[in-house]
C-alpha cells in the first residue's frame, strides 16, 4: 500500500512539474514575440494603426500573462498539497517502520531464548544419552556375568531351559514350580563358598599348597588347620599377604566346613595395611633426613636450653621501682628505706650513686654498671637468633645434598622405580622441614626474650638517669644519720 502511494505521489509531481515546464516555455515564446513586435513597431512609421495594434497587442500580452499567473497559482497549490500528503505517508510510513522495528526486536528476543533453550536441551540430551550409553553398558556387563555365571554350571541349564520355553499347553503350573523350586537349590548348591586346592607364596617365598576361597577380589587361604589369612592374585600366582589371628582363623574354618560364618575382609584390597606399614615414629622421620638433620636438632637443643634459661631469669627479675625526678632529694635522705624493697640490680646502682658524692664519677660509674647490666640481660639470646638464621641454610643444604643424591641414582638406575630415588628425595624435602620448625619457634622465642631484656634494661637506665640527676646536698647529713641507725641497731 505504501509502495502504491509514493508511486501516485511520483507520478503526480511529475505532472505537475511538466506543466510548470510547459507554462514557462511559452511564458518564454510570448516574451521573445512581444519583443518582436515592439521592434516592428518602432520600425513602422504609420501612428495610428500602430497604436491600435499595440493596444490589442497589449490586451492579448495581459491575459496571456493572467492566464499563466493562473496556471502557476494552480500549480503551487497542486504542490503544496502534494508535498502535505506526502508528508501525511512519511509518518504514516515512520510509525509503520517502528512497529516493524519493535516486532523484529521482540522476534528476535523471542529466538535468542528459543535457542538458548535449544542449546540447553541439546546439552542435556548429550548428557542423558552418554548416561543411557554408561547403563546400557553397565546392564550388558551384568548380563553377560548372569550368562557366564549360568552358563558355568551344565545342570543349572539343564534346569532352566526346560522351564524356559514359554509353551501355553506343554507345561503345567506345577512343572514350573518344580523347576523353579529345582533352579533355587541349584542356586543355593551354587552360592555355598568354594574352596580349590592353590600354590600360595608365603612369607618367606616358599610355594605351599592351600585351599584358597575367593570372593571378588579378595582371596583368603588355609591349610585346614593352624594357617589363614590373605592373599593377593599377582601374575598368576597367589602370595600371602598376612596371617589371621586365631578367631578370624577359626571362622575361616567354620566356613569351609559349615558353608556359613562371619568373615572379615579389607574394601581397599591392601592397600590400609601399606598405609599402617608406612607410618613412622619421630626417630624414624628424623633418621631419613640424613647426616644434615643432626645438626638442626643440636642448634635446636641448644636455643631450646638457652631460651628456658633466660626466660626462667628474665621472667623472675624483681620490677624496677619507679622514681619521679622531684622526689630525688627525699630518695637520698630516706636510703635505707627505699633499698628495702628493690631488686639486686636496682640496689646496685643505688649503691654507686650514693658511694660518689662527684657528679661526674657518679654517672660515670653508673654508666659502666648499666653496660654490665645489659650484658649480663641479652646474654646467650643471640645464639637463639643464630638458631632461627642458621637452621634453614642447614636444611636448605640437605636439600641441595638430597638433590644430588636423587640425581646420582637417577643416572646409574634410571628414573622407571620410584623406590630408587626415594631416599634422596626424602632428604631433600625433610631437612628443609627440621629447618623451618627449628627456625620459626627460635625466632619467636629471640624476639620474646630480647624484648623483655631490652624492656627491663630501658627501666633500669631511667632509674640511672633519675639519680644521676639528683643533687648530694645533704651527703654529711645522710652520713650521720647512717651511723646513728647503726648505733640504733
Amino acid at each position: 500500500m505504501n509502495r502504491l502511494s509514493n508511486l501516485n505521489i511520483r507520478s503526480a509531481l511529475k505532472c505537475v512539474i511538466t506543466r510548470l515546464i510547459f507554462i514557462h516555455s511559452i511564458f518564454l515564446l510570448s516574451v521573445v514575440a512581444i519583443a518582436s513586435e515592439q521592434a516592428d513597431i518602432q520600425q513602422a512609421l504609420v501612428g495610428g494603426e500602430v497604436k491600435q495594434t499595440l493596444s490589442g497587442d497589449k490586451k492579448k500580452i495581459y491575459s496571456l500573462e493572467q492566464t499563466i499567473l493562473h496556471d502557476i497559482k494552480l500549480s503551487q497549490v497542486q504542490l503544496a498539497q502534494l508535498q502535505e500528503q506526502v508528508a501525511q505517508h512519511k509518518k504514516l510510513a515512520a510509525l509503520e517502520v517502528s512497529e516493524l522495528e519493535r516486532s523484529v526486536f521482540k522476534l528476535q528476543k523471542e529466538l535468542k531464548g528459543k535457542q538458548e533453550v535449544a542449546s540447553q536441551s541439546s546439552t542435556k540430551m548429550a548428557t542423558d544419552a552418554n548416561n543411557i550409553k554408561a547403563l546400557e553398558k553397565d546392564l550388558t556387563y551384568i548380563a553377560n556375568n548372569i550368562s557366564a555365571y549360568l552358563t558355568d554350571d551344565n545342570d543349572l541349564l539343564s534346569a532352566v531351559k526346560p522351564n524356559a520355553v514359554n509353551n501355553s499347553n506343554a507345561l503345567s503350573i506345577v512343572t514350573e514350580l518344580d523347576g523353579l523350586t529345582d533352579l533355587l537349590e541349584l542356586l543355593d548348591e551354587r552360592l555355598k563358598p568354594v574352596f580349590k586346592p592353590s600354590m600360595v607364596v608365603n612369607a618367606e617365598g616358599r610355594l605351599q599348597n592351600r585351599d584358597v576361597l575367593s570372593l571378588g577380589p579378595n582371596h583368603y587361604f588355609t591349610d585346614g588347620n593352624l594357617t589363614a589369612g590373605t592373599a593377593r592374585f599377582e601374575a598368576g600366582v597367589f602370595k600371602q599377604v598376612n596371617d589371621f589371628p586365631k578367631d578370624e582363623r577359626l571362622s575361616l574354618l567354620a566356613l569351609q566346613k559349615d558353608g556359613f560364618a562371619e568373615l572379615t575382609f579389607d574394601p581397599t584390597l591392601g592397600q590400609l595395611e601399606k598405609l599402617t606399614q608406612a607410618k613412622e615414629g619421630v626417630v624414624e622421620h628424623v633418621q631419613k633426613g640424613g647426616v644434615w638433620a643432626l645438626p638442626i636438632i643440636i642448634f635446636a637443643v641448644v636455643a631450646l636450653l638457652i631460651a628456658l634459661l633466660k626466660a626462667f631469669q628474665l621472667f623472675r627479675l624483681p620490677a624496677v621501682k619507679v622514681l619521679q625526678s622531684n622526689n630525688v632529694a627525699q630518695l637520698y635522705a630516706s636510703s635505707t628505706v627505699f633499698k628495702a624493697g628493690m631488686g639486686k640490680l636496682q640496689r646496685g646502682l643505688f649503691d654507686v650513686a650514693l658511694s660518689e658524692a662527684s657528679k661526674q664519677a657518679r654517672d660515670d660509674k653508673l654508666f659502666v654498671l648499666l653496660d654490665q647490666y645489659k650484658y649480663q640481660l641479652t646474654k646467650w639470646i643471640s645464639l637463639v637468633a643464630i638458631t632461627a638464621a642458621i637452621a634453614p641454610l642447614l636444611g636448605l643444604l640437605g636439600t641441595v645434598s638430597g638433590m644430588i643424591e636423587t640425581f646420582k641414582m637417577m643416572t646409574l638406575f634410571g628414573a622407571g622405580d620410584p623406590s630408587v630415588i626415594s631416599g634422596g628425595i626424602s632428604q631433600a624435602l625433610i631437612t628443609t622441614e627440621l629447618g623451618l620448625l627449628v627456625a620459626i619457634p627460635a625466632l619467636i622465642l629471640n624476639a620474646v626474650l630480647t624484648r623483655k631484656a631490652n624492656r627491663y634494661y630501658q627501666e633500669l637506665e631511667n632509674f640511672a638517669l633519675l639519680l644521676g640527676q639528683g643533687d648530694l646536698f645533704a651527703r654529711e647529713d645522710i652520713k650521720v644519720n647512717d651511723a646513728h641507725n647503726k648505733a640504733v641497731s
